[in-house]
């Protein structure tokens, strides 16, 4: 059975890869209280591979019925570097070297909260945090819904 998306499903996608430009991440925190993040700091970057292959059949369908999209998917995602810093800031570097700075900080259950340089906050849980891996789980919102569920890093 074929599925058709509406307008206001490639509208919600579309928002998405907007919003990609800045990274979520959220952290897993032990019971006592916040977790060691020591590991991550660092550069990271990300495995496309492990990462591609988690997204729902659903965004497939939509990804491969426009090429044009999933080229900008790929591009946003492909060779990214992400860095966290001990002093807080952070950077995210694609492939075709555009940057983006902002800070990063400890939140609430289990999160950490990137600040762009907008001011706009983004969350994400961390799934696995090891001294070469780490795996981010984008929080998504009600409006959004992630094009990749689970993003894989390996630290450089």
């Amino acid at each position: 059975m074929k599925t058709y998306y509406n307008s206001q499903d490639i509208i919600r996608i579309k928002a998405l890869l907007i919003l990609l430009g800045l990274l979520f991440i959220t952290l897993d925190m032990t019971a006592q209280g916040s977790r060691d993040l020591s590991n991550l700091i660092g550069t990271w970057t990300f495995d496309h591979t492990f990462s591609f292959s988690e997204k729902e059949a659903s965004v497939d369908e939509v990804l491969n019925a426009n090429v044009e999209l999933k080229l900008r998917v790929e591009a946003a995602y492909i060779n990214r570097k992400i860095t966290f810093n001990a002093n807080g800031e952070y950077q995210q570097v694609l492939a075709n070297g555009e940057t983006t700075k902002g800070t990063w900080r400890e939140g609430a259950q289990n999160t950490v909260v990137i600040e762009g340089p907008n001011g706009n906050s983004y969350v994400q849980r961390i799934g696995q945090l090891t001294k070469t891996k780490l795996i981010l789980i984008p929080v998504a919102s009600k409006e959004t819904k992630p094009v990749i569920p689970r993003w894989h890093f390996t630290k450089i």
